[in-house]
């Protein structure tokens, strides 16, 4: 019975650190699409400026 448990923990040990790096990696998949999300925004921000300067008539 106790081999069973001493496999069993030892199982549990391995799962742990898969499930672990599981999350880690889901965060960092989540953080990096948060950055594009935001480089994103900041591009069309970018853009929008830019056409509205030239759609806005020059008055000198």
């Amino acid at each position: 019975m106790e081999e069973v448990k001493e496999l069993w923990d030892k199982r549990c040990e391995e799962c742990r650190g898969v499930e672990g790096q599981e999350v880690k990696n889901k965060k960092e998949l989540r953080d990096k699409s948060l950055k594009e999300e935001k480089k994103k925004k900041k591009k069309q921000k970018r853009k929008h400026k830019k056409q509205k300067c030239l759609t806005q008539p020059i008055t000198a």
